[in-house]
């Protein structure tokens, strides 16, 4: 999800959350998305928080590499 740390990315993601799925947040502000991925935690949430500025390839590509990794762990 990006731009998950507020607007509808994060209401999207909180929504996700709650139906039980498990979220990877991505935002390129760092703190922003941490915090929303601590809210998404303490209410159950299974979630990743990342900073990714998504306009960089190589960010997005890091981003997708981090989540897979998580995801097989």
């Amino acid at each position: 999800m990006t731009g998950a740390a507020a607007g509808m990315g994060a209401a999207t993601a909180r929504a996700f959350a709650a139906g039980g799925a498990s979220v990877v947040l991505t935002d390129i502000d760092k703190d922003a998305v941490e915090r929303t991925a601590q809210e998404l935690s303490e209410r159950g949430g299974q979630v990743l928080p990342l900073a990714c500025d998504v306009s960089d390839e190589r960010q997005v590509a890091a981003a997708v590499d981090r989540t897979v990794d998580e995801s097989s762990a």
